[in-house]
């Protein structure tokens, strides 16, 4: 086992959950298990990985491609996919160690949202975003064992290596090439010989499979921009409200085609993480004012799609509110996702009676004012 193969490993699992029936707040016991783990050997062989790993990453960002309706090429983009969904799957595969981990997420290259990179965004999202869906994020507290070490910087050069080696070429997908060269291990072509062990990841249990260090998760989110918007930003970014960067991505999503439907349609949901919500109703927020429009076909979609769900959750979040003690944050996250259609409501009554599809929205607006849950939109950047 090397880094290329923990790779392999950690996308056709993607590829998996990717069709798996998860319900809309993403539950992963729904799903088909935790991303595999396994070792970090030979990180610089991802600049030229072999045949199979390559039709793995090409499948995967197809299949996502197809069940969010970016188009083919994702997003009209024929830039070609570079290294960095790679270096993320051995980030996933190897988050056993979470300070090694991190550094391989931190060596992925820069994705230029909103300006371009669409196509890379989309294959970085296909890797990261089940992941996240499927891994509870945990903070640990910290450890000697958790600072930076010799090894560390190891694969932080070995994952720069791969960055630098890697020139994949235009393919009908947006996929990368396969590697030129004798066949290494197990007959895959331009797969190197496991160099010395660099990373191994230890043995865990199910319970440690099934979550996710908070500074990965973060490192994670950072290197994949359209995760940080369909999902949510870095925690440390959603305290400070330092989200403009992803504000900004996400106007730039609905610029492109298939955009604004892919956008909505991810918005719409209910999510069991507070800070998903929390997200989400922040950026309608933000786009209230120069796209209503927009904001109000996420009501829409929420309604028609999720009509049934979001009544349950709601239901479920006036009584813990209506309890005596503070509520917990999942019950105020549900209702203030609503808080931005009461603020059309309000400000345009008119706007909102001409989506004549819209309707059951009443009950969520009533409990946002009742509880006073209003929304400031962030401007940090």
């Amino acid at each position: 086992m090397n880094a290329e193969m923990t790779v392999r490993r950690v996308l056709a699992w993607a590829a998996e959950a990717a069709g798996a029936d998860r319900p809309a707040g993403g539950d992963a016991a729904r799903g088909p298990g935790p991303p595999p783990v396994g070792p970090l050997r030979d990180v610089g062989g991802l600049g030229r990985p072999g045949a199979a790993t390559v039709t793995a990453l090409r499948e995967l960002i197809r299949g996502t491609a197809a069940r969010l309706g970016t188009g083919s090429p994702p997003f009209a983009d024929p830039v070609p996919v570079g290294p960095g969904a790679l270096l993320l799957a051995a980030a996933v595969g190897g988050r056993a160690e979470p300070v090694p981990a991190r550094a391989l997420a931190e060596a992925s290259p820069a994705v230029g949202l909103p300006a371009g990179g669409w196509a890379d965004a989309l294959a970085r999202h296909a890797v990261v975003a089940p992941a996240l869906l499927a891994c509870r994020t945990v903070h640990r507290t910290p450890t000697p064992e958790r600072t930076a070490t010799s090894e560390q910087a190891a694969i932080s050069e070995q994952a720069a290596t791969a960055g630098r080696a890697a020139a994949p070429e235009r393919t009908a997908d947006s996929g990368p090439a396969a590697a030129s060269g004798p066949p290494g291990p197990a007959g895959v072509p331009g797969l190197a010989t496991p160099a010395t062990p660099v990373g191994l990841a230890t043995p865990v249990g199910l319970a440690a499979e099934r979550t996710i260090d908070a500074e990965l998760a973060d490192a994670l989110l950072r290197a994949s921009p359209l995760t940080a918007v369909l999902y949510r930003p870095p925690l440390a970014r959603l305290a400070r409200g330092a989200t403009a960067m992803q504000a900004a991505a996400a106007v730039g999503l609905l610029g492109r085609p298939r955009g604004c439907a892919v956008l909505t349609a991810a918005l719409a949901a209910w999510s069991s993480d507070p800070a998903v919500l929390a997200w989400r109703a922040e950026l309608l927020t933000r786009l209230s004012n120069d796209h209503p429009d927009v904001v109000l076909d996420v009501y829409l979609l929420a309604r028609l799609r999720h009509g049934a769900d979001w009544d349950g959750r709601l239901g479920a979040a006036a009584r813990a509110l209506a309890g005596t003690g503070p509520p917990d944050d999942l019950p105020v996250a549900t209702i203030r996702f609503w808080a931005p259609l009461a603020v059309l409501d309000q400000r345009d009554p008119e706007l909102i009676r001409s989506r004549m599809f819209l309707d059951g929205h009443r009950d969520a607006l009533t409990l946002v004012r009742r509880y006073r849950l209003a929304v400031s939109a962030a401007g940090a950047a």
